[in-house]
């Protein structure tokens, strides 16, 4: 997870004199930094593409839609990266548009979501593993999908979607559904929100600044956007969005790309318009609205749009299709000191070919510099634009930073390649790992940074300017050194001060040094960052019972001995096959009891321990029905217990209780409702009592397996149970 610009020079250069050596710039870039466009052939009609490494390889590969001939494409880079194997072709139904990749159900294997026309909504295909995918599997959204977006929009850590649906003119929200364990269950719950016109593109990001995820998408004929805001409290979203807000953004707008431009603080929008309208820069005020336009290229007719540091100043740039011409547009981001102003060069103009409609920013070869890949949608390919940068080849290069799988958090790892100096005879003898001192973390480490300030192969620091002129001096500290061994990479395992939180994933960002025997000489990767999660869910709570009180129902279990676990959730529903969800959670306690001071008559419960993480366990349970209470009964009432266990398996005592002194008439019935015994039919005293049938009918034969009702009256009230019996 790159970070998009850590130091400005002066950042480098104060480093430099703070410990007597500056380490070079990571690549040189040329003012013209992407090379010209490189052909890979795709199936026919190439409409959107993505970079992920679907593989788990380390390398990027590409993810394609072919929307002529219901495929979606895989292309597999091939080490260090930048080239590709074999094309991987899946066959979906007709028409795919879009196509995304996320993790959805914590597998540790990404999967596809598909937007696709012919299925009138997405297709979810399964990874697993290695870049092989499952069959699709269809969740219906409208009659025309186009564009996607993932996200967590309520905050559950499931990956939901968003679909712009272009025939109906909506958006459909689909919420992922939750397992015991906290993964994606297999299903959506989607809602609809309507839109002025024809959706086409879409982008996420948090326009008001409210902690919670909005949505913008281009109304095709209708010359505007619509932003959807996303409802919640506390900066956690609820998975609902309000009415969309209307906001001009040039003549036809298509496709759509975001980032901070001017360095402001607040997110921006960079908006592709078709009726040679060119690009339109709308300005963020961090209030959900945009105030200020610019406007570029006026005359090109635009298709998709991305947003990356192409040259390497620290100041974002724009690449554009135009769709018509067949060019490739780069605009440059304008600023000083790696400081952008939020406006554009004029462009530079590289051929393309066929009808791009499609482009994205993805490093490739992994050098630490963006490249461009365009879909040539008439011309069976996808057009592949390298960047121009030359890095630093004595600096090591971060390669990933990953999560480590399967532990309780706290640990990423990290890979890289090793300097050009890392050979025989060459002047690196080693590699250290830095981490940045947080913020929050720099109390807790002020004792141990005031301890070691004259030791710069423990402690750095460095100047970091802010847009607004402000400065901030960022701390690393020295977390391994790891001796140079002539490898062709490297690795660790780093410890992360926090765990990926739900709604959060905190990012903490790394460094690797390149170290030579002169501690004046070093090599200075890039930095880059990733979070850590905690993958193991607690286990499930044990010995979970419940008891009738005068205060309610009292539950009891054995408290889970993981030491991260935080509270338990206590759900509960009438329904005994219930799913949990947030509308029968009724307790979060963080001790091993809980009083229920309503229950029902019928209540299920179910119990999940939950770690600091937001792990819930598996599910204990028990059921009202089947419990014995205190005073074996719910004291001033009439009440009929259902046999427990059920399924029975001979004879059982029926068990009930009477609010008063009355006439009693308690039958079995068969499943049609046919009399099968009168075990009762007499004046019982007030209080608890309890019957014993022999499953036997009247004439004391033994009944057969099968369905059969209770039929319990007591003056006014007549209670019914059901329950099984099996022989």
């Amino acid at each position: 997870m790159s970070l998009a610009r850590m130091t400005s020079m002066a950042c480098a250069l104060l480093g430099a004199a703070l410990f007597g050596a500056v380490p070079g710039l990571a690549a040189t870039c040329p003012p013209i930094t992407l090379q010209p466009r490189f052909p890979v052939p795709t199936a026919q009609g190439a409409n959107e593409v993505v970079a992920a490494d679907v593989n788990g390889d380390g390398v990027l590969d590409l993810v394609l839609t072919n929307f002529d001939v219901g495929k979606v494409g895989i292309l597999l880079g091939v080490a260090p990266g930048g080239t590709f194997g074999t094309r991987i072709d899946l066959p979906v139904p007709s028409m795919p548009a879009s196509v995304q990749v996320a993790d959805l159900d914590g597998d540790g294997n990404p999967d596809l979501v598909v937007g696709d026309q012919g299925a009138l909504g997405i297709q979810v295909l399964r990874g697993l593993g290695g870049g092989s995918f499952g069959a699709p599997s269809t969740f219906v959204t409208g009659t025309m999908p186009y564009e996607i977006a993932l996200g967590d929009f309520n905050h559950d850590g499931v990956t939901d979607v968003a679909v712009a649906d272009v025939d109906v003119r909506t958006i459909h929200v689909l919420i992922g559904g939750r397992d015991g364990s906290g993964h994606w269950d297999g299903t959506f719950a989607q809602s609809v929100y309507p839109t002025n016109n024809r959706p086409l593109g879409m982008v996420t990001g948090d326009f008001n600044e409210d902690g919670i995820t909005d949505i913008v998408v281009t109304e095709y004929t209708d010359n505007t956007l619509a932003l959807f805001l996303g409802n919640g409290s506390g900066g956690v979203g609820d998975g609902t969005f309000q009415a969309a807000a209307h906001i001009p953004a040039g003549r036809i707008p298509y496709d759509l790309a975001t980032g901070d431009f001017n360095e402001d603080g607040h997110l921006d929008l960079a908006v592709s318009n078709s009726d040679w309208n060119g690009v339109h820069v709308l300005f963020g005020s961090g209030t959900g609205t945009f105030p200020t336009t610019n406007a570029y290229v006026d005359g090109q007719n635009c298709a998709g749009v991305a947003a990356a540091d192409f040259d390497g100043d620290g100041i974002t740039d724009l690449a554009v299709d135009d769709c018509v011409n067949n060019q490739l547009l780069l605009l440059k981001g304008q600023g000083s000191g790696g400081i952008g102003s939020g406006t554009f060069a004029a462009p530079v103009v590289l051929a393309d070919c066929c009808f791009p409609v499609h482009v994205i920013a993805a490093d490739l070869d992994g050098n630490g510099s963006p490249d461009a890949v365009t879909c040539g949608y008439q011309s069976n390919s996808l057009g592949i634009f390298r960047d121009g940068c030359v890095p630093d080849p004595n600096m090591p290069h971060i390669t990933k930073i990953r999560d480590v799988p399967n532990d309780q958090g706290g640990k990423v790892f990290v890979t890289w390649t090793r300097s050009a100096l890392d050979v025989t005879g060459g002047a690196v003898n080693g590699y250290t790992v830095w981490r940045l001192v947080p913020p929050a973390g720099l109390v807790a480490h002020a004792t141990a940074l005031a301890a070691l300030p004259a030791d710069p192969t423990r402690v750095r620091s460095e100047l970091r300017v802010r847009p607004n002129g402000t400065t901030d001096i960022d701390y690393w500290e020295a977390l391994a050194t790891l001796p140079a061994q002539r490898l062709p990479g490297y690795g660790y395992t780093a410890a992360t001060p926090q765990d990926s939180l739900p709604g959060s994933n905190p990012l903490f960002t790394y460094r690797i040094t390149a170290t030579t025997a002169n501690i004046d000489v070093y090599y200075d990767s890039a930095p880059d960052s990733g979070y850590s999660v905690d993958n193991i869910p607690p286990v499930v709570p044990s010995s979970l019972t419940a008891t009738w009180a005068p205060g309610g129902a009292s539950l009891h279990w054995t408290a889970n001995t993981e030491p991260d676990i935080e509270h338990y959730d206590v759900y509960r529903s009438d329904d005994p096959t219930f799913a949990p969800s947030p509308a029968t959670l009724i307790g979060t306690p963080t001790t091993a009891g809980f009083t229920d001071p309503s229950p029902h008559p019928l209540a299920t419960y179910r119990l999940a321990a939950v770690d600091k993480h937001g792990n819930e366990s598996p599910y204990a349970s028990v059921d009202l029905r089947g419990v014995t209470g205190v005073g074996d009964g719910r004291p001033g009432t009439t009440w009929l217990a259902s046999p427990w266990p059920n399924p029975v398996h001979g004879p059982f005592d029926l068990r009930f209780g009477l609010a008063r002194e009355g006439r009693v008439t308690l039958v079995v019935l068969d499943a049609q409702g046919r009399r099968v015994r009168t075990v009762t039919d007499g004046v019982r005293p007030a209080g608890d009592g309890s019957i014993r049938w022999d499953a036997r009918d009247e004439s004391g034969a033994a009944v057969g397996a099968g369905l059969y009702w209770l039929d319990f009256r007591a003056g006014p009230q007549h209670l019914v149970k059901r329950f099984a019996l099996v022989r």
